[in-house]
């Protein structure tokens, strides 16, 4: 049944009123429509649905007509709309998906619920009305493989300031760890693994930077996130693709230490480059320009740790006491890593800096292309008592 009121703007009305269709032992459907005395209407389909032991969600669209102003006279409309979603698997499978959609236009919650609000505590935006976040994922595991596959797709958006970002998609690629030597009888082969990180990140954003306003004000500037500023958004947006590859082994020596060497490679794939130049007063490094194209980073490391462990008990030699005995482990460690320092290899040294140094220390990069580094660890921990 619909339930019927009043609105200051737009007037009287019934809300709610409709059809429920019952499609099937797996979905539920449910459209309802309000109408305003005023020229507002709406309209919301609903639907819940779930499959026993393989997936349960609820799907919710709504859809406004809005004429919010007090002249009779003026025909003007907003249009806006708000989609939620919910989905949630049940199964242990392979392949696993799931999704929390909350998205609306940026005046959907002012329109149908900041300004026609009836009392003054709810005429303003909260922490739940002003931000509106979704997320969509799914994972992938091959049977009798090392591999596994992820996609990501997540939205925030702030209705107050109408900012959206994007992550359309975030791409991970995995492979655990693999032993190509576990049969070899050198005990160095047998425990050398490796393994495969691959992620893919792809980020819009409708804020594109601070600008200024009124002197020396500075303020987000804020496009629209439509259509027609699609495209561009997509093709000004971080992009980057990352791989790394961690190989290590670890060995008895002296029969009671062991040793761990490990060597890492990665890589970075990157879509737009920062063209760098002298400052007009000639004192600093500044960007120039932003040149579209692939380009890549690579970077080494590698450790070598060496640890033990100790034990030791002590036995309370009073029978009648409560705690009979204690027991404690050591495990001191002793960690060397380096890491090459290759970036001030890779960059164009300018004619206008006297000297590779310089211009290292003006993009705040040190000028020492190889950085090493010694800790020393003693760690005492794990008591028990009994």
């Amino acid at each position: 049944m619909p339930t019927y009121g009043e609105e200051k703007l737009r007037g009287f009305f019934l809300k709610n009123g409709g059809y429920y269709f019952d499609i099937s032992d797996y979905m539920k459907l449910g459209i309802t429509g309000d109408i305003y005395s005023k020229g507002s209407s709406a309209m919301s389909i609903n639907s819940i649905y779930r499959k026993r032991y393989k997936y349960n969600g609820s799907l919710a669209f709504n859809f406004t007509s809005n004429r919010l102003t007090p002249n009779v006279e003026d025909n003007s409309r907003t249009k806006d709309f708000r989609l939620t979603w919910s989905h949630s698997p049940q199964t242990k499978g392979t392949g696993r998906f799931s999704a929390s959609v909350n998205a609306a236009t940026s005046s959907f919650t002012k329109n149908n619920y900041v300004s026609v609000a009836s009392t003054a505590s709810s005429s303003t935006f909260n922490s739940t009305t002003r931000k509106m976040s979704s997320n969509i994922s799914y994972s992938k595991t091959f049977p009798g493989t090392p591999f596994s596959l992820g996609i990501n797709m997540r939205h925030s958006q702030d209705l107050q300031t109408n900012q959206i970002d994007l992550n359309a998609p975030d791409l991970s690629f995995n492979m655990n760890n693999v032993y190509p030597f576990k049969n070899s009888k050198s005990t160095v082969l047998q425990n050398l693994a490796f393994k495969l990180t691959s992620t893919a990140t792809n980020t819009i954003t409708t804020n594109l930077g601070k600008i200024k306003r009124g002197g020396d004000v500075t303020q987000d500037s804020i496009t629209k996130f439509n259509s027609s500023t699609i495209p561009e958004l997509f093709r000004n947006g971080k992009k980057g693709v990352r791989h790394s590859f961690p190989l290590g082994t670890s060995i008895k020596v002296f029969k009671y230490l062991t040793l761990s060497p490990s060597l890492s490679y990665d890589e970075t794939w990157y879509f737009n480059k920062l063209d760098w130049g002298i400052s007009d007063d000639g004192k600093s490094v500044v960007v120039k320009d932003t040149i579209q194209g692939f380009n890549r980073i690579v970077n080494y490391s590698g450790s070598l740790g060496l640890t033990t462990r100790l034990y030791g008990t002590w036995i309370n030699k009073n029978p009648e006491g409560r705690v009979k005995a204690i027991r404690h482990v050591m495990n001191p460690s002793v960690n060397y890593s380096f890491r090459p320092r290759l970036l001030c290899r890779q960059v164009r040294l300018l004619p206008e800096v006297r000297s590779q140094r310089q211009y290292c220390s003006a993009i705040k990069t040190p000028g020492i292309c190889l950085w090493r580094r010694t800790i020393w660890k003693i760690r005492c921990y794990r008591f028990q008592y009994r």
